[in-house]
């Protein structure tokens, strides 16, 4: 057996917790691609199936409600910096503002229980402020059922 496996399980539900987390808040690191690996080693007997979906659907949650906040207080001001690309960001601001007043809170819930993080516009414009007439708890009520669904998607059966 290869050497890296010997570590303990919560080492496993940890790395899972923090990518997964991590990823969910809007940065770019492999959260799914461990949660692959995790599937993978529940396949073994080396982790809990069950509990790699409980570790990583709440660890989803917990990120992307954190990601949704910070963006909330500092994303639009970031966005709307002097600088580089200052007309593209503020055409897409716009942009954002004109979907979220038509479609609110359904985007960030559906778009990820689907598409995963193979759909930055929701999640990015949402965590800008665009959705300023959305009530944080309707907000993060849909973002978790959309994170528990790809949370259980992503596993294989």
């Amino acid at each position: 057996m290869i050497a890296f496996l010997h570590f303990p399980s919560t080492v496993g539900y940890a790395g899972v917790a923090i990518l997964v987390g991590i990823e969910s808040a809007g940065v770019p690191v492999p959260g799914e691609t461990s949660l692959i690996a995790a599937a993978v080693l529940a396949s073994q007997g080396h982790l809990s199936l069950p509990l790699v979906i409980v570790v990583a659907a709440s660890a989803a949650i917990v990120g992307d409600n954190v990601g949704y906040l910070i963006g909330r207080r500092g994303g639009r001001w970031l966005l709307t910096q002097p600088g580089r690309w200052e007309r593209s960001r503020t055409r897409l601001l716009e942009r954002g503002e004109v979907f979220f007043a038509r479609h609110g809170a359904k985007p960030s819930s559906s778009a990820a229980g689907f598409l995963g993080s193979a759909s930055p516009l929701p999640g990015s414009q949402a965590r800008t402020g665009c959705r300023g007439r959305v009530s944080l708890l309707e907000r993060a009520g849909r973002s978790c059922l959309g994170d528990v669904d790809r949370s259980g998607r992503i596993l294989p059966r």
